[in-house]
């Protein structure tokens, strides 16, 4: 029987500051500078050329004011895999797998811990299918202090009671 593997995807995200004054006429100015990255984990990963060109374009993405590349793969079995050897401490790793006739469909999750910005919810979680290098279907959901998920509407309610209670 096969390994189930997944691969660690490490991202490099760039902006380019130059695209800001940018009046849209003629070639843009560049200035690119390096604003971080990602991490995907990919699950139900192949060890093949043509698994890792699909990873690869429903990941890698550039235009003239944004871009994101991949630096580094890594293909490993699943019970190899422990997060915090690949995730630093702060980060959330966007989980990957592919949905649809033959992988067609990216679908892509991540839930974020709490930070101090996040006042009345412990977690967050984004969600999304990638195809053909469109991004639709968002989705985004906040884990309360209760323990139980809601829908962004249903914080709305929540924090807009709050925002009254204090005028």
């Amino acid at each position: 029987m096969a390994k189930s593997l997944i691969l660690v995807v490490q991202t490099q995200h760039s902006e380019n500051y130059g695209a800001h004054c940018w009046d849209g006429e003629g070639n843009c100015p560049q200035r690119w500078k390096f604003k971080g990255g990602d991490t995907y984990v990919v699950s139900d990963a192949k060890d093949t050329d043509k698994f890792r060109d699909l990873v690869s374009s429903s990941i890698v993405s550039a235009d003239d004011y944004y871009s994101e590349s991949i630096l580094d793969i890594k293909v490993m079995a699943v019970s190899d895999y422990v997060e915090s050897e690949h995730v630093e401490h702060w980060e959330s790793p966007i989980f990957l797998r592919y949905t649809g006739k033959h992988g067609s469909n990216a679908f892509f999750a991540r839930t974020e811990k709490s930070n101090d910005y996040m006042k009345h919810f412990t977690a967050r979680r984004s969600s999304w299918v990638q195809s053909d290098g469109e991004r639709r279907d968002f989705s985004f959901s906040f884990l309360g202090r209760n323990g139980s998920w809601m829908t962004s509407e249903e914080l709305s309610v929540i924090t807009e009671g709050v925002r009254n209670e204090r005028i």
